[in-house]
């Protein structure tokens, strides 16, 4: 833990406020007309997902906390935990599926993620900004749809569905973004 002038707040940082911890999402330094600057910080808490909009004056100071970042290999489910092979150390380090959120479903096979630790403790989860998955079930391609550009369901071997271009068939390999949920183009 670090103790740091609330000037030096950034987006990213990890702090220590009001007995919880709270994940910076932006920042503004504010100069009033009348009294002192003060830095308008907008945080969320890690364990909640609360917002909050803190005041902090010039003068104060806060407790940043030291995030470490760990490759991860993911290996498998099991109940309503997951299990990943931590790639420095080759140590298993198993999580909460609650704890990952809903993006859990986009744990395949072998995938690698960065996980965030705070004194060992979990923090979040980083994956990467695509994924290349199978497509399972889909209809026929129909004719013409090229021309007018036409997106038709698709379920895909995690077992969600987006929306794919009539083009693409069953069995095909497609990357998906995992933020949006949202078909990028053929792998």
């Amino acid at each position: 833990m670090a103790n740091i002038s609330a000037n030096e707040l950034k987006k990213g940082f990890i702090v220590s406020h009001n007995n919880a911890m709270w994940r910076v999402i932006s920042t503004e330094h504010v100069k009033p007309g009348k009294g002192g600057a003060f830095i308008q910080a907008e945080m969320k808490n890690i364990k909640t997902g609360t917002k909050l909009n803190e005041r902090f004056r010039s003068e104060d100071k806060v407790d940043r906390l030291i995030l470490e970042t760990v490759d991860v290999q993911f290996s498998y489910l099991k109940d309503k935990t997951a299990s990943f092979l931590r790639m420095d150390t080759y140590e298993e380090l198993t999580l909460n599926i609650e704890d990952i959120g809903e993006d859990y479903v986009f744990l395949i096979d072998d995938i690698k993620l960065k996980i965030e630790l705070i004194d060992e403790a979990f923090v979040g989860i980083i994956f990467p900004e695509n994924i290349k998955l199978t497509v399972i079930e889909t209809e026929t391609e129909i004719k013409g749809a090229t021309v007018n550009n036409l997106s038709k369901p698709a379920k895909l071997h995690n077992g969600i569905t987006v929306q794919v271009p009539s083009f693409i068939k069953e069995n095909e390999i497609i990357v998906i973004n995992i933020e949006t949920r949202q078909y990028r183009e053929r792998a």
